[in-house]
């Protein structure tokens, strides 16, 4: 807050940030003369700023810009808040029906020495802050005069706070999984907070949920799949036109019965198998996907297995990579054995799908890429993999630092599912911490 108390300190972009997010919750004024309004936070501003600088090599998925955007087409205006650091910040007005951009003063229409003393009265006040549900200002002195320094210039009739504060992501991340933490009873660990039906039936308890906290726990195959399921059936990756990903779950090794001893297999359904290759209930078809993503697990241990049907590349993806003497084109022997097992079974499943299908991806070259950052915890390799699953761009990678939020930002995904089909039992508190997660994607 000091930053609003004197006039050589820069203005805080948190403090930008917690205003618009005040004004976001007020719909009247998400209704301006030009339209309807999308108010951007200065966080996602500068990403959008770094990422759209041709000028730097991007190491990570650019996907999150095309997601945000999608905001913006959905509107009349987009309010973006420029910060030309350590300068001038401006705000760019989108306009999309007259299809031109402008930048706007504040001045125009505010007293700012008068409004740098009022904004902490507003964020104070705010229905999004419960700091003021459990903090009390300090109560006037007998004269009259309030203790604190802050000074309320207008009467400003508020509404009953709710549970909502702003935070950032850090924050916001911090909050949910001390709230699961913090469940104790044994009844509501038992209970089902996660239920998908569709393509198969997959149950979660709020135990399992919550072990996916704990560092000592690996994943949980249900876990795994149920986390795919909400990747491919997000449609805006559908907004890729060129690039359609088919992704795959711990079923296809399942059935194909990968990793088994063969005395101990039985007869493989391949009309079963070929149904996965079309099984999200998505308009497209597997001839015209450019990649398939298809995850494989064995004794608690994650690999991926990227098939890139153009190039005829198969990358093979592991984040425990064995410190074994193999080096070049040698660093994908001891998973060569496994590749062209799921060839074999992969070849056969697509004909059914698709009988113009004449390829042998056996045949194709295997790729271990070196610049994975290496791991050396078996519990943390099927959060990683599905990191790699989720983020993958064809030749970038955006790869999270390997530590405890790797499983947070994997739990929000899966409580955040648009499959789950219990997502009214979840408790309201927790809802809306999700729903505050969501306008950081």
């Amino acid at each position: 807050m000091e930053c609003m108390f004197h006039g050589n300190i820069e203005f805080n972009g948190e403090v930008l940030s917690a205003y618009i997010h005040c004004i976001r919750d007020e719909d009247h004024l998400l209704h301006r003369e030009g339209g309807n309004v999308f108010l951007e936070n200065t966080f996602i501003c500068s990403m959008l700023e770094r990422d759209g600088d041709p000028k730097v090599t991007l190491s990570y998925k650019t996907d999150t810009i095309k997601e945000r955007v999608q905001n913006y087409l959905e509107v009349d205006m987009a309010f973006l808040p420029i910060n030309i650091e350590k300068c001038h910040r401006y705000l760019a007005v989108l306009n999309a029906k007259k299809r031109e951009d402008r930048r706007a003063n504040a001045n125009r229409w505010e007293d700012i020495n008068n409004f740098r003393f009022k904004l902490p009265a507003i964020l104070w006040d705010s229905r999004l802050n419960i700091k003021n549900k459990c903090e009390k200002l300090d109560r006037p002195n007998d004269d009259g005069h309030s203790r604190g320094d802050v000074e309320i210039i207008d009467t400003i009739e508020v509404p009953k706070p709710s549970a909502r504060i702003f935070m950032d992501r850090k924050e916001l991340l911090h909050r949910l999984s001390t709230y699961i933490w913090s469940i104790q009873d044994q009844e509501c660990l038992d209970k089902e907070w996660v239920r998908s039906t569709t393509p198969y039936p997959i149950s979660i308890s709020l135990r399992t949920i919550r072990d996916i906290l704990d560092d000592n726990k690996p994943m949980h195959c249900g876990c795994f799949n149920m986390a795919v399921r909400t990747v491919a059936c997000n449609i805006a990756r559908l907004i890729i036109e060129e690039d359609k990903y088919h992704f795959m779950d711990l079923q296809f090794c399942n059935i194909a019965q990968i990793g088994r001893d063969p005395r101990c297999c039985d007869e493989i359904n391949y009309k079963e198998l070929a149904k996965l290759f079309e099984c999200w209930d998505i308009c497209y078809y597997i001839k015209d996907c450019s990649t398939v993503l298809l995850p494989y697990h064995r004794d608690r241990l994650y690999i991926l297995f990227i098939i890139d049907m153009r190039k005829k590349i198969v990358y093979i993806m592991d984040p425990l990579s064995p410190n074994l003497k193999y080096t070049g084109n040698d660093r994908c022997k001891p998973y060569l054995t496994t590749l062209h097992n799921i060839a074999y079974h992969f070849n056969h499943a697509m004909k059914l799908v698709n009988p113009a299908w004449n390829a042998n991806i056996s045949d194709w070259h295997p790729e271990f890429p070196t610049w994975l950052p290496r791991n050396y915890s078996w519990k943390v390799s099927g959060f990683l993999v599905y990191s790699y699953l989720k983020n993958w761009d064809e030749i970038r990678l955006f790869i999270h630092p390997i530590s405890h939020s790797v499983r947070t930002e994997f739990l929000v995904d899966m409580l955040q599912s648009n499959e789950n089909e219990c997502a009214n039992i979840i408790p309201e508190e927790l809802r809306d911490l999700l729903k505050q997660l969501r306008t950081y994607l």
